[in-house]
């Protein structure tokens, strides 16, 4: 019998790595057909609608470290709201909250003090801002003798992406290329397609697609249902992206840029036989 196995990146543990299935992350509708969900429904002039496929997971959180801190990032699609979260690391923490003109749909942590946010605006385009964060940079004792951090905040916002075009709808997942934290890596939703998108230039490139005779590379699996979408350096494979499969015996897909120069050479959907005996299992194996 098939063996269900891990396709979520591989983290080291002193015990023994388990081959467990991948628990799907929290799935949130997305559409205004699931409206009844906890996810919020974009407007209704977003042209073209999404196939009614059902619904996407929620976005993951993103943390990085900045300074003398831990940070993170989240989204909140239904409050246009992104909330920056600050750790110091004698314990002291405070909460930013950020308000969007868009319904944001995708975090991800760029160079330290930057982060991209990708949504759907009120009139359909599609949107990524990178934001420039500041730490704190002033600790204070309030009147119950805590800890009160101040100093922070957003220092500047860059416009990435602005458009409504056909196959680029919203984007529902996105992360950054691991040898190149100036590329992000964006799948579409009505279209399933993966870009990259250089925010030096805000060039955005086609790198993968399930329809055949894409100029891209072709993966027909990646119209299928994946639990998210994550990247690193591996030591063998160079710079891999990975779609875990939603299902624990269903195909991770795989794209590979194995000269870490920021485009990607190769893909392939794998099953949990291959995704071992290739080395993806390993967390030895990952540089980073």
């Amino acid at each position: 019998m098939f063996e269900a196995k891990n396709f979520n990146r591989p983290r080291r543990d002193d015990a023994k790595l388990e081959r467990r299935a991948w628990v799907a992350l929290t799935i949130a509708a997305l559409l205004s057909s699931c409206a009844q969900s906890d996810a919020v429904s974009p407007p209704s002039q977003v042209s073209p609608a999404p196939p009614a496929i059902g619904s996407v997971e929620v976005a993951p959180d993103v943390q990085w470290t900045q300074g003398s801190y831990v940070a993170s990032a989240r989204v909140n699609t239904d409050d246009k709201l992104l909330s920056v979260h600050w750790r110091s690391n004698g314990g002291a923490a405070t909460t930013q909250d950020v308000a969007l003109a868009y319904y944001p749909t995708a975090v991800t942590a760029l160079s330290e003090g930057k982060i991209a946010v990708a949504g759907k605006g009120d009139l359909g385009s599609t949107v990524v801002e990178v934001f420039a964060l500041q730490e704190p940079t002033l600790m204070a004792v309030d009147s119950n003798g805590g800890i009160v951090l101040a100093g922070y905040g957003v220092t500047s916002i860059k416009l990435a992406l602005r458009e409504s075009v056909v196959g680029r709808d919203i984007v529902m997942r996105m992360c950054t290329h691991p040898a190149d934290d100036s590329v992000v890596i964006l799948q579409f939703w009505d279209s399933r397609d993966i870009y990259t998108l250089d925010l030096r230039d805000n060039r955005l490139t086609l790198t993968a697609s399930p329809t055949s005779g894409s100029p891209a590379i072709h993966i027909p699996e990646l119209s299928g249902y994946f639990s998210g979408m994550w990247a690193s350096l591996h030591a063998t494979h160079g710079s891999v992206l990975v779609l875990p499969p939603l299902q624990p015996d269903g195909l991770a897909v795989v794209l590979l840029d194995a000269s870490s120069d920021g485009v990607f050479d190769s893909g392939s959907a794998l099953d949990g036989d291959q995704w071992v005996s290739l080395g993806y299992a390993d967390p030895d194996n990952y540089v980073q």
